[in-house]
């Protein structure tokens, strides 16, 4: 009941003064009187006692209080006060007398809510004061001048620079700015995610976008992936109601139908088709207008919506009553009574005795939650912010108080509810009581609409509150929760509950949403955006026979393989952005223990054998790719780029970005494959079906040309690559040989001599070998040298590279030039290839006679190379 608002020191003496904010109190309900004890107090002895400061300062009632001074000159405090009678006061001798400055309420819009300034270190003069606006005096508070250009409004934190004044950090609704001019110019921090949301909701498109509401930062709706670009950032997404922005909810059975509110109710209907937004809201006045308990119609600063599962048009949206619309919210009717306790005393104006603060925050005795059934549309859930459980069976008609029947429930805030995607008589409650001083877990469950009440928080831990709890569709009895710390989910509807760590942070988590069709998991948080757990299969599917085994191999679900149009492809500098979601197939699967590599005795380092062996065929059988899975304890992930094996890769081509097709076989097509997982000689086996792209028409035909030219192509480069790198291999051996015979030889020259015709024989293979390599690629320009082969013309290996590039448009058959070329590019490639083994059956042959003779190394080149 008691706060300390504002210190102030001044340095090199014990002398502190405080400010003491006894005046408000918050409770859910408001804001009310707590006393007359606010009030700036000094010590002058470290605070072993202290003395009330008055004179020149207002009389009571006084509410929060912010003190500032500068280090250029200590004695000279300001106090921003709330009161009747004045806003801002100086002391110049550290509080013992004080004058009032400035009345101007532009220093502290709302003082409850702000109440902050800050000095300049270097002038006494210069302040800043952070409101609504943030606005700059320099005349010690006589006068002001807005500094807010283009910025958020308001303003919280401030830090300036005491080295160098002119830089000031900034935090405000919006986020965190930085000035490097003293508050000219600001530039915004766009690389942080901080966002507060309060929902978040997701559509049933198969790319999915998800909807919610940012605190004093607009309603936003954006993609899950995105389709036209390699990364998803704030570009990808779009306002689709202003104000605070709350719920967020796409029809189900529209995608395109957006309902959205920024606060208090405001609704709007938003058609993604038109760009056609209608205001809905089915009362027109508010909290500002009249106090709560003379309205008829009471919003939460959180109202909730509810659509249809199976009408775009039929929308829900909470009040003190259900108010419902079968038109969009044109019309509506109210098709429940009162559903809150409707307790008067706790409707009353919010704010003190000197400022009423009329945001409609405060408004209580509202519907925070509403569940509606998807398996019978009559079935309706109701969780009100005082605590009240209700339902109806019949749509509206009849409604069921089932509050009474859970034993030990608090009167704290329903801020979510989940039916059960299983049972319309199935329902979860997660009961937050924080604003009550009480921080315990509330959880409760029904199967029996709400006639009886199992409590499943045991396990929690005593000090978090919870916020929300959903069962996931595709598992029953599968839950998730999010509370004030962190994400649980419970494998046995609540028994038992395990926290998600990995790298999710420590924040309180306010919405979960299911994404059935893809096994995703959104998550809100306030104060650090919006998560998604990619494909949460392993999770559903886990079990004790699961943990017990050595090695499970988990469920695939269907890929599909988007076509990414790169309308937008690289990110501005500064900005975040998040990693779009596997674009292959996953691949996971459980170790009980991690499994160790044996070690090589004799160079005592790891053998780095394949401990987790994957290998993807198609429907005929044949083998697509192999890939070697990770090894560690618990649930390991791998993903398959739906692409076969390559062919022979040019062992020297290392450089990062250089012929990156080339190390990719053909795409897969759409089709059934088989996945097997080899572990400790045990192997599970899983089906993945492939899918095309559903936003687009698909031609097989022109798929499976596509398919077929470019395995004959990857046959190609793997055929070029295979003597490229036999070419290097004998370039080493004929090095070697040279250094053999020279370190044999080094103080005998006249000995090296009987050598040289066998020698002068491996240095001609070298030269013929080395034009071969000169002619087919580019040898002259130099590794990590970006774009350095500007400087060359093109060769034979890069003419096959450039043909890729025309074999894969969408949907397109590959054109009668693409194929004479590509066969041109064969004809030639057959000719060295041809001369290569060539000079592998006579000069090589030769050598290795000479040499033998000589008691030279052979030459080894391998067999003859034929083209696929």
């Amino acid at each position: 009941t008691t706060g300390i608002s504002d210190v102030v020191f001044e340095p090199g003496n014990p002398r502190l003064m405080l400010a003491g904010a006894w005046q408000v109190i918050r409770h859910p309900w408001g804001l009310i009187d707590g006393g007359s004890g606010s009030g700036i107090y000094e010590s002058k002895d470290e605070g072993e006692t202290w003395t009330k400061l008055s004179k020149g300062l207002p009389k009571s009632p006084i509410g929060r209080i912010s003190l500032a001074t500068s280090l250029s000159s200590p004695e000279h405090v300001y106090a921003l006060i709330e009161s009747k009678h004045g806003v801002l006061w100086d002391s110049h001798d550290f509080g013992a007398d004080w004058k009032m400055i400035s009345n101007n309420h532009e220093l502290n819009v709302r003082p409850f809510y702000f109440s902050r300034m800050e000095v300049a270190p270097d002038n006494d003069e210069k302040l800043y004061f952070l409101s609504y606006q943030i606005t700059l005096s320099t005349d010690g508070g006589k006068t002001v001048k807005s500094i807010e250009h283009g910025i958020h409004v308001d303003h919280h934190a401030i830090w300036i620079d005491p080295e160098n004044p002119e830089r000031i950090i900034l935090g405000n609704d919006g986020g965190v700015y930085q000035s490097l001019n003293g508050g000219k110019d600001w530039h915004y921090f766009d690389n942080i995610p901080i966002e507060q949301y309060y929902q978040v909701a997701a559509d049933t498109r198969i790319a999915y976008n998800l909807g919610g509401g940012l605190q004093d930062n607009d309603a936003w709706y954006g993609p899950s992936r995105n389709l036209y670009g390699r990364s998803i950032d704030g570009s990808n997404w779009f306002v689709v109601a202003g104000g605070d922005g709350e719920y967020v909810v796409p029809a189900p059975s529209d995608p395109d139908i957006i309902y959205s509110e920024s606060q208090d109710g405001f609704l709007n209907r938003l058609d993604l088709k038109t760009g056609i937004k209608k205001h809905v809201r089915p009362y027109i006045f508010d909290v500002i207008d009249k106090s709560p308990d003379q309205l008829k119609y009471r919003f939460n600063w959180t109202t909730p919506i509810a659509v249809s599962y199976n009408d775009a048009d039929e929308v829900y949206l909470g009040a003190n009553v259900l108010f419902k619309s079968y038109n969009g919210g044109t019309n509506w009717q109210v098709i429940s009574p009162d559903l809150t306790r409707n307790d008067k005393s706790r409707q009353q104006k919010s704010g003190g005795p000197i400022n009423l603060d009329m945001s409609g925050a405060e408004t209580y005795g509202t519907i925070l939650s509403i569940g509606l059934s998807p398996q019978d549309s009559n079935v309706i859930w109701i969780g009100t912010d005082d605590g009240q459980v209700q339902v109806t069976k019949d749509g509206g008609l009849h409604w069921a108080n089932v509050t009474k029947n859970i034993s030990n429930l608090p009167e704290g805030r329903i801020y979510q509810l989940d039916v059960s995607p299983f049972s319309p008589a199935g329902c979860y409650i997660a009961v937050d009581c924080h604003m009550l001083d009480n921080r315990n877990p509330y959880l409760y469950k029904t199967e029996d609409y709400g006639r009886t009440w199992t409590e499943i928080s045991k396990g929690l831990p005593d000090d978090e509150p919870v916020h929300v709890i959903r069962e996931d569709p595709n598992q029953k009895g599968f839950l998730f929760l999010g509370t004030e710390t962190g994400l649980y989910y419970s494998l046995n509807d609540g028994e038992n509950w395990t926290k998600i760590k990995s790298n999710f942070p420590n924040v309180p988590v306010w919405d979960l949403k299911f994404v059935k069709q893809t096994h995703d998991l959104a998550v809100a948080t306030h104060g650090r955006g919006i998560f998604i757990l990619d494909n949460i299969t392993p999770l559903e599917e886990m079990s004790k026979k699961v943990l017990d085994s050595d090695f499970n191999l988990f469920s695939m679900l269907p890929v599909y393989n988007f076509y990414i149009w790169l309308k937008r492809d690289f990110n501005e500098p500064g900005r975040y952005s998040a990693p779009n979601p596997p674009g292959g197939a996953v691949i996971d699967y459980y170790l009980k223990e991690k499994i160790k590599q044996p070690k090589d005795e004799k160079n005592k380092k790891e053998k780095h054998e394949v401990s987790v062996l994957i290998k993807i065929t198609d429907s005929t059988g044949t083998e697509v790719d192999t890939l070697h899975g990770k090894s560690e304890k618990g649930i390991n992930r791998m993903q398959w780029n739906l692409h076969y094996k390559s062919g022979e890769v040019y062992a020297a081509d290392t450089v990062k970005g250089k012929h990156p097709d080339l190390h990719n076989g053909p795409e897969a097509l759409p089709g059934k494959y088989t996945v097997a997982v080899t572990v400790n000689n045990k192997t599970e086996t899983k089906t993945v079906v492939i899918k095309p792209d559903p936003r687009l028409p698909y031609n097989m035909n022109a798929a499976k040309s596509q398919f077929n030219v470019e395995a004959r192509l990857v046959n190609d480069i793997s055929s070029l690559n295979t003597m490229l790198n036999r070419i290097d291999n004998i370039h080493s051996q004929v090095e070697s040989i040279e250094k053999s015979v020279k370190t044999v030889y080094n103080n005998n020259p006249d000995s090296q001599k009987q050598y040289e015709p066998v020698l002068k024989q491996v240095r001609e293979i070298d030269s013929v070998m080395s034009a071969i390599k000169d002619t087919v690629m580019d040898t002259k320009s130099q590794k990590g040298a970006e774009e350095d082969f500007i400087h060359y013309l093109s060769h034979l290996r890069d003419w096959f590279d450039n043909i890729r590039y025309f074999i894969s448009d969408y949907n397109t058959v590959p054109s009668s030039v693409t194929i004479d070329q590509l066969t041109d590019l064969e004809n030639q490639l057959r000719i060295y290839i041809n001369d290569y083994n060539t000079i592998v059956s006579t000069k090589i042959s030769n050598f290795n006679k000479a040499a033998a003779e000589k008691g030279l190394p052979a030459l080894f080149a391998g067999p003859s190379i034929s083209m696929q």
